[in-house]
């Protein structure tokens, strides 16, 4: 069997186990990422899981490469969701799935129920209380409601 360190194995389901204890280890949650903490030769090293998973199936991640979420869910790290890309791809990708946008002109909305304008989606996130990205979503996404409201982009 691999080890990373002499120490960890991963599966290919996306976790990482101590070898002897054979207990898995706990990975935390920072920046939408999961990482764990191991050990080498007693200097201890946060490391993303998702690199980990594919430097034990795959081998060192060259430096000009990233590894990419195939379904854009960044806690999934199943080695099947997992693939090799340049910042360039990595970013593409990122913007077919809608996980990050081009900066847009800033759009009139239009919410149904109160019969309100707002002159940008982030003026009328701020009024109902929500993250302008959650707003933005609901026009992506064509979502019924956001905030218990219905929407309408307006027309320049």
């Amino acid at each position: 069997m691999k080890l990373i360190y002499g120490k960890y194995y991963c599966t290919k389901d996306g976790l990482v186990f101590n070898y002897k204890t054979g207990k898995q280890i706990k990975p935390y949650l920072q920046d939408g990422y999961y990482k764990v903490c191991t050990s080498d030769n007693g200097v201890k090293t946060k490391r993303r899981v998702h690199r980990l998973i594919w430097e034990y199936f795959n081998n060192t991640i060259p430096k000009d490469m990233q590894i990419n979420h195939i379904n854009g869910i960044k806690t999934d790290n199943r080695l099947a969701n997992l693939e090799l890309q340049t910042n360039l791809g990595n970013m593409r990708h990122a913007r077919k799935l809608n996980l990050i946008g081009y900066r847009a002109k800033p759009y009139r909305v239009l919410c149904i129920e109160l019969n309100r304008e707002f002159n940008s989606i982030a003026d009328a996130a701020r009024f109902i209380k929500v993250h302008h990205s959650t707003l933005h979503r609901y026009f992506i996404r064509n979502a019924k409601t956001c905030g218990g409201y219905t929407w309408k982009k307006l027309e320049e």
